[in-house]
C-alpha cells in the first residue's frame, strides 16, 4: 500500500512474503509473476529469485499467470514428436521426415526416417512423428534419401533397389541387357530374343540388324549369322539357311548370292570334271554334261 490506509501499516505481519509462482522485486512494489523458463515454489524470505527450469525441461508462460510457476513441475519435457527449443519457449514438432519418440531429456534434434521411408507431415501433428513406425515405406519402384518427406520415382532405365544390410534404398541403373521403359519400377526388363543392349540405364533395347540374330534373353549383342545362313530382318532370332544354288560365303550376310559360274548345289559345290555351268544360268541346283565333241577334265569350270 503506497500509504493510502495506515491501518495497512501498524503490524509487522503486515509486511507479506512472495507467493509460489511469484518473486520478489522491492519492499515496496508487489511480487511479479515469475518469467518463462522459470518457477518459484516457496513462500518465506528465501523467495527472492525465481528458479530455472531444468535442463531440457520448458516453462513457456509469459508471466502472465503465476500459478503456472509454483513448483519444479511446473517445468515440463518435450512430448513425443516434437524437440525442444529453449526452456522459455514451447517444443516445436518434428518437421517432415522427422521423429522423436523420447520424452525426458534435452532432445533438440529429431531423428531422420531411414532411407527407403518418409513422413509427408511437415510439423503440423505431433502424432505422426512420435516413433519410427510412423516413417512410412516407399512403394515399390520408389526411393527416398534419408529424412525425407516424400518418395522419388526411379526414372526410366532404372529400377528400386534395397540393400538388407544397410536398410538403404536407391535408385540404380539397369544392367546391358536390361531395360525399363516406365518410371517408379522395382525391376528392369529383359531384352527379348531378336534385340540387345550393350549399354547401362537406357529405357528401350536395340533391335538385331540384318546379318545378325539373337536367341536369348537378356543380351548385350547380337550374333553373326554364319557361313551359308543370312538374315535379311531386323529382330529376328534366327539366320536362314541359304536356299539351293546359292551361298553367303562370309559371316554376318544379309542376303545369299547366286553361286558363282562353275559351282552349284546346297553347298555351291565345284561342278565335276566332264560338267560346266555357266554363271548367267538362272538354275543353279545343278551342273550340265559337256556336250558331244567338247570335254572338260577339269571341276569347276563355266563351260566344256
Amino acid at each position: 500500500d503506497n500509504t493510502t490506509d495506515y491501518t495497512l501499516h501498524d503490524d509487522p505481519r503486515q509486511c507479506l512474503y512472495c507467493q509460489p509462482g511469484l518473486r520478489f522485486t522491492s519492499i515496496i512494489t508487489e511480487c511479479t509473476t515469475c518469467m518463462a523458463g522459470f518457477y518459484q515454489e516457496q513462500s518465506d524470505s528465501k523467495a527472492m529469485e525465481c528458479k530455472p527450469c531444468a535442463n531440457g525441461k520448458y516453462l513457456s508462460d509469459k508471466a502472465t499467470d503465476p500459478t503456472l510457476h509454483t513448483t519444479p513441475d511446473s517445468c515440463k519435457y518435450c512430448i513425443k514428436g516434437t524437440k525442444f527449443e529453449s526452456s522459455s519457449t514451447d517444443c516445436v514438432i518434428c518437421p517432415s521426415g522427422k521423429y522423436q519418440h523420447q520424452t525426458e531429456g534435452k532432445y533438440d534434434q529429431c531423428i531422420d526416417c531411414p532411407t527407403g521411408y518418409f513422413i509427408s507431415d511437415a510439423g503440423k501433428d505431433d502424432k505422426k512423428h512420435q516413433v519410427q513406425g510412423d516413417c512410412l515405406k516407399c512403394a515399390p519402384g520408389q526411393f527416398s534419401n534419408i529424412g525425407a518427406q516424400y518418395c522419388l520415382e526411379c526414372s526410366v532405365g532404372r529400377h528400386s533397389f534395397v540393400n538388407h544390410t544397410t536398410n538403404e534404398s536407391s535408385c540404380i541403373d539397369c544392367i546391358v541387357g536390361t531395360y525399363q521403359d516406365l518410371v517408379g519400377n522395382e525391376t528392369c526388363k529383359f531384352c527379348e530374343p531378336g534385340r540387345h543392349q550393350n549399354k547401362p540405364a537406357t529405357p528401350f533395347c536395340l533391335p538385331c540388324i540384318p546379318g545378325r540374330y539373337q536367341d536369348k534373353y537378356q543380351q548385350s549383342e547380337c550374333k553373326l549369322c554364319v557361313a551359308g545362313t543370312f538374315s535379311n530382318d531386323t529382330e529376328l532370332r534366327a539366320c536362314y539357311r541359304c536356299p539351293i544354288g546359292k551361298e553367303a560365303p562370309y559371316h554376318e550376310a544379309a542376303a545369299c548370292q547366286s553361286c558363282a559360274a562353275g559351282r552349284y548345289g546346297a553347298n555351291c559345290s565345284v561342278c565335276d570334271f566332264g560338267q560346266y555351268r555357266a554363271g548367267d544360268d538362272v538354275d543353279a541346283s545343278l551342273c550340265k554334261n559337256c556336250p558331244a565333241g567338247f570335254h572338260q577334265d577339269v571341276d569347276g569350270q563355266a563351260g566344256c
